[in-house]
């Protein structure tokens, strides 16, 4: 769980934040299923955008995040968080009155099976925030839904990620979660976070 092109300085921070990010999942999504919901082997790799899209389904769903600190605000999306429909329709399902069945379907989601995916994007922002914050003040801000990987791909900014994915179990169905930083998004906060530890350490000796 050591990307290569991250400074070692740095590994233990994103270590903590990939570990907090799969303890704050494991809470919000059984509070959205009602059910037993098991989120567990975090890992964290490089990889750029070409890559991280490349072999998801032609009919996928893919939110798209931007950031604040209390230093700066990002008004483009910086974070891609991938959720698979085969997670996703259990879950729907549930908050619709039924009973989490998966279902196979081959096709766009329609527009109350988006409005209902937002609803589960802004928990998963929740989500993202309490686990950066374990370092640094982050927020987020959820900006649009991608279902069409080939969309993605044609508007997709070719850079490099790091990605954190996380093994998912839910009902009868186990897939995986990724979200994927732009690595000059990781770096800033990194940076700041560092550039903070640094500068409270001085006051502290004053």
């Amino acid at each position: 769980r050591t990307p290569k092109k991250v400074s070692k300085e740095k590994i233990n921070s994103l270590n903590l934040i990939t570990d907090e990010l799969a303890k704050y999942l494991g809470n919000c999504m059984p509070a959205m299923a009602g059910e037993v919901c098991l989120v567990y082997n975090p890992e964290m790799h490089e990889t750029n955008t070409t890559d991280f899209i490349k072999g998801q389904p032609k009919n996928t769903i893919i939110g798209n995040f931007a950031f604040t600190t209390n230093l700066s605000k990002h008004n483009e999306s910086q974070v891609m968080l991938h959720m698979p429909t085969e997670i996703f329709y259990p879950i729907m399902d549930i908050l619709l009155g039924g009973t989490g069945k998966p279902y196979e379907v081959n096709r766009s989601l329609t527009d109350i099976e988006i409005a209902i995916c937002r609803y589960v994007m802004l928990k998963f922002q929740e989500a993202l925030k309490d686990a950066w914050n374990s370092i640094i003040k982050v927020d987020f801000a959820f900006d649009k839904i991608e279902t069409s990987s080939k969309n993605v791909e044609l508007k997709a900014v070719k850079e490099e990620k790091l990605v954190m994915s996380f093994d998912v179990n839910i009902k009868d169905v186990k897939s995986k979660i990724r979200v994927a930083y732009s690595s000059r998004f990781v770096d800033k906060l990194i940076r700041k976070q560092e550039t903070q530890k640094a500068a409270e350490a001085i006051s502290a000796e004053q």
